[in-house]
Formats: C-alpha cells, sequence, structure tokens
C-alpha cells in the first residue's frame, strides 16, 4: 500500500510538470505564430494586475485614449517689444525677468525668443482730396523702412488705393522689394482704408507667421464705397495679433487742408500726380506741361462743391487720427505724427527699430482658451523685473475661432 501510493504520488507530479510544460509551448507558439498572421501592427499588451489570489487582465483605457487625443496644449503669443533707456534693442531676455499679467492674474510664462519679425506694408496711394499724400512720400518711407529692418525679417506688400492690391508676397529678399517699390506704387481717386485693413488680416490670417507687424502709410480716411462693416474689421485685426504701426499722413495732411480751404492761396503746384508728370519724356514740346505744374501763381476757389469736399475731408481727418492713435495702443505699436515729409522718413527708421526689438512670449493661460467664447477680450499687462528694461505688448488679447485650440476625434 505503501509502495503504491508513493509511486500514484509520483505519477500525479509527473502529470502535472508535463501539463505546465504543455501550457507554456503552446503560449510560446502562440506569441510566435500571431504577428505573422497579422496584417495590421499589433496592438501592446495589456499589463494585469493583481487582484486578490487571482490575475485578471486591465480594462483597455478607450475612452482615456480618445480624450487625450481631444485636449490640446493652449498658448497665447504675444510680440512684446524690449529695449533700454535709450531706446536701444535689448540683446537677451529671460522668463525671470518678467510679468505677464491676464486680467491682472500672474502666469507662467513658458518661452521667451527672438523670432525674426513679419511685416506687411500697407501703402495708401489714393485719394485726390489730400494734396499733401503724395505716393513719391509713401515710396520713400516704405523703403526707409525696408532698409532699416534687419536682414531675414519677413515682408509683404499691399498697396491700396481704388482697389487693393497685393504687390509683394512673403519674402527675405529687399532688393526685390525695393524694386516693385519703384515701380510698381501708381496713384488713383479713391481709398479703400477698411478693405485694405481685411486683406492685410486675412493675409496674416492665412499664415502660421508669428512676430506680425502691420506698418500703416496712410491717413487713414476711406473714401469711396463702404462695402465692409468697419467694427468688425477692426475686430478682426484685434484678433489676429497683429501690432500695429502707423506712419501717419494726418498732421501733415491736416495743414494742406487749411491752406487748399482759403478762397484764394500761392499756387503750389497743378492737380496732376508727380508720377504722371514725371514719367512725362524729355521733349520741348512737353515743357509747358511741366512749368505749369510747378509751384507758382495765385488760385481764386470757386469751386464750391470742392470746398464742401474738402472740409469733410478736414473732419475726416480728425476722426481717422484718434482711430489710429487707438489702434496702435491696443496693438501693442507705435505711431508717429510728422509734420512734413522729411521728419516722416526719419520716423520710418524708428518704426523698424521698435519692429525689430520685438521678442515672442508665449504663455498657457490658467483660464482655458477652449472654454471661451469667441470674441471675448482678456486684458494683458507685462512688467519688468529689471532696471532699466522697457517693455512695450498689446493691451489685450481676443479669444478667436483661430487662436482657440482644434479639438480631434470623436
Amino acid at each position: 500500500m505503501i509502495k503504491r501510493n508513493s509511486s500514484d504520488r509520483i505519477f500525479v507530479r509527473k502529470r502535472i510538470v508535463i501539463v505546465l510544460f504543455s501550457s507554456t509551448i503552446t503560449l510560446l507558439a502562440g506569441v510566435i505564430v500571431t504577428p505573422a498572421q497579422q496584417t495590421t501592427p499589433a496592438r501592446t499588451p495589456k499589463p494585469e494586475v493583481k487582484q486578490g489570489s487571482k490575475t485578471a487582465p486591465t480594462q483597455e483605457p478607450v475612452a482615456r485614449d480618445q480624450e487625450s487625443i481631444r485636449i490640446s496644449t493652449e498658448e497665447v503669443q504675444l510680440s512684446v517689444a524690449a529695449f533700454d533707456n535709450f531706446g536701444r534693442l535689448v540683446p537677451s531676455l529671460q522668463r525671470d525677468e518678467l510679468l505677464v499679467l491676464e486680467d491682472g492674474v500672474p502666469q507662467e510664462i513658458r518661452s521667451v525668443r527672438r523670432v525674426p519679425a513679419n511685416v506687411i506694408l500697407l501703402l495708401d496711394t489714393g485719394g485726390e482730396l489730400n494734396s499733401a499724400k503724395r505716393v513719391t512720400v509713401t515710396r520713400e518711407v516704405a523703403k526707409t523702412v525696408v532698409n532699416s529692418l534687419a536682414a531675414g525679417d519677413q515682408i509683404s506688400i499691399l498697396q491700396f488705393n481704388s482697389k487693393v492690391e497685393l504687390l509683394a508676397d512673403w519674402t527675405s529678399d529687399y532688393q526685390s522689394v525695393l524694386s516693385i517699390l519703384q515701380s510698381k506704387l501708381l496713384p488713383a481717386k479713391r481709398a479703400l482704408f477698411f478693405d485694405a485693413l481685411a486683406e492685410a488680416t486675412a493675409l496674416f490670417t492665412l499664415s502660421s507667421k508669428l512676430n506680425r507687424h502691420l506698418v500703416l502709410i496712410t491717413d487713414g480716411v476711406h473714401t469711396g464705397t463702404e462695402r465692409l462693416d468697419r467694427p468688425t474689421v477692426m475686430q478682426q485685426l484685434a484678433a489676429a495679433n497683429v501690432t500695429v504701426h502707423v506712419l501717419s499722413y494726418t498732421l501733415v495732411s491736416q495743414k494742406a487742408m487749411k491752406q487748399d480751404l482759403r478762397r484764394t492761396r500761392k499756387r503750389d503746384k497743378s492737380l496732376v500726380p508727380d508720377d504722371a508728370v514725371e514719367s512725362l519724356p524729355d521733349d520741348i514740346r512737353l515743357n509747358t506741361a511741366k512749368q505749369l505744374h510747378k509751384p507758382g501763381g495765385i488760385i481764386m476757389d470757386l469751386d464750391m462743391k470742392r470746398r464742401r469736399l474738402l472740409q469733410e475731408y478736414k473732419n475726416a481727418l480728425a476722426v481717422s487720427q484718434a482711430q489710429l492713435q487707438q489702434l496702435a495702443h491696443d496693438t501693442g505699436g507705435g505711431i508717429w505724427l510728422p509734420e512734413s515729409a522729411e521728419i516722416m522718413i526719419d520716423n520710418a527708421r524708428e518704426a523698424a527699430r521698435l519692429i525689430d526689438s520685438a521678442y515672442v512670449i508665449t504663455y498657457r493661460p490658467k483660464r482655458p482658451l477652449a472654454d471661451a467664447p469667441a470674441g471675448e477680450a482678456r486684458r494683458i499687462e507685462i512688467a519688468s523685473r529689471r532696471v532699466g528694461l522697457h517693455l512695450q505688448t498689446r493691451q489685450r488679447y481676443i479669444v478667436s475661432e483661430n487662436t482657440k485650440p482644434r479639438r480631434t476625434g470623436n
């Protein structure tokens, strides 16, 4: 009995070993064979956790995976001009030197970096009533901006008069830009200012470019049919996170309007555009036309309709100046109100210097953008912790559909 029981036990143990060994072979075979039979990549095996004395597989985290796809990282990007007490570019800037507040709440700055500027020159070459706004002056001011920008900045040119025209798409080839400015600026009667603002906003919005700057060389007066809603245009521009700089014709134009409104005045020059006279060939038969274009003589204005239009334009200049000042202030840009063409050219160098003093600062808002309605305005303040460091940025950040993070997945 004892021997038989002992032998039975030995037999049982052998059976158990054989069964376990067979199961191991089967599992290994399954691991080896299965990938060869698949037509798609195999999923990563799910880990197992102990539950008491049993081992149970965890549930597949499908919902969690889908949610991780739907959540996007949110960042607000600001163009911040940084300069010293002498108005010079600050060569380096650190995160711990800055304090960014959104609606009064400190935000955690994620990055501070130098990024080449992306600049649209929006050039006003229209408006027959404003004798001070000349294509020759606009051209020289624009060329001065281009020549004063840092190498590597991207430039695009929009001209507006009776229509809005893209003269140059994004390029760092300054020579080609200067050539375009020299040959393609042409005058016309109307000045579709708000149409031009909408086109510039669209050009920025369609690109993924950072450090956006819009340079306006204009008096800001819209003449001709208004096809767009002004508040909508301004709201879209604000939401595009563009810094606006204005080289304004308003003061020099108001001075010219005052002269033009006198019933009798010294004749400045003919109303024929400068470019048209300058393009005339050297021909003795055309000398009379060229002489008549020069200043000289006395003018008596008996055209009451024209005088009424001039007065309306003068009133519009006062409104546009306030609007341009507010636009530059809200977007963190600069505005210059020169009283002569020579001063305006000098101001163009200052505008380029301000553009190239900009850093791109990013922070993740503590109030998620995804939960905010489109059009929500958030007040932005930025302060310096470094002595002698001066900072300038936009006053508000506008939440838009383009800036809100996109959600994907189910």
